[in-house]
Order: C-alpha cells, then structure tokens, then sequence
C-alpha cells in the first residue's frame, strides 16, 4: 500500500512538471497574456524602409500615393485579433479599409497572423511596439506597420 502511494505521487509530480515544461518557454499557441490588448497604428514605411508618422503618405509601386490616417490592432489574450485602418490612394479609393480579423500565434518575439480569409502575414512584439508587413490593395504594394500598446 505505501509503495502505491509513493507510485501515484510520482506520478502526480511528474505529470505536472511535464505539463509546466510543455507550456513554458517560445510558445506556439496564443501565449498572448502580457502582449494582449490595443495597439495604436503610430507610423507606416515602405519597402525602402520610408517611414512616416501618422497621416503617412507613401508611394505605390505603380505610381499614385497612399495616405494611411489612422489604425489599430487588438490582440486577445485567446489568440484572436482584430485590425482596423483608414487609408486612400491617390484619387482612386478614397475610403479604403484595412480591417481584418483571425489569428495568431506567437513564437518568441515573432508573430503570425492568419486571417479568417486565410491571408498569412508576419509581426514582431519589442516591448510596447508591434510591427506587421502588410500587403495593401495588391500583392506588390507592402507597407511596414508600427502600432504602439496603449
């Protein structure tokens, strides 16, 4: 009897040091708790690394300028997102719509980001600051986001 009992505390002990190794560390699942909560789009670059605080006007690869106005992103501490933003392009869109909503995961300092369209796109977390590459209107036209925790 006292040798069982020794058996299953074993066990117990280390079922849950297997279970605290499991999620501890890079995680690949939400691990969202300390980055969850609203970021600010703050400033927007090009792909020369052209950056501009907000309203930020850059240029299209095909000629023609964007002017982002405002943004956010919202992390969840479940490993949802959601992300908004206001831009135009030159006299083409004038109400264009950056919103977006999915998942994500974060590895580190990493993050991936798929949309409930399945769109994949990249981030990265340093400290308060978030950044994201973003495609806008067509696959060649991508912009570097940088949003600020508020």
């Amino acid at each position: 009897m006292k040798l069982s009992a020794i058996v299953s505390t074993g066990a117990v002990v280390l079922c849950a040091a297997l279970g605290t190794a499991a999620c501890g560390g890079d995680s690949t699942g939400p691990d969202s708790g300390d980055i969850a909560g609203t970021y600010a789009l703050q400033s927007v670059a090009d792909e020369d690394g052209s950056a501009q605080n907000l309203p930020a006007t850059l240029p299209g690869v095909f000629g023609g300028g964007y002017t982002f106005t405002s943004g956010s992103l919202t992390l969840a501490a479940n490993g949802t997102y959601t992300k908004a933003g206001v831009f135009t392009y030159s006299d083409i869109i004038t109400d264009g719509d950056l919103s977006d909503a999915g998942t994500f995961t974060r590895s580190g300092d990493e993050l991936a980001f798929v949309s409930a369209e399945n769109d994949a796109y990249t981030g990265s977390i340093d400290g308060s600051e978030l950044t994201i590459v973003l495609p806008v209107v067509n696959a060649v036209d991508r912009f570097t986001f940088v949003f600020e925790k508020q």
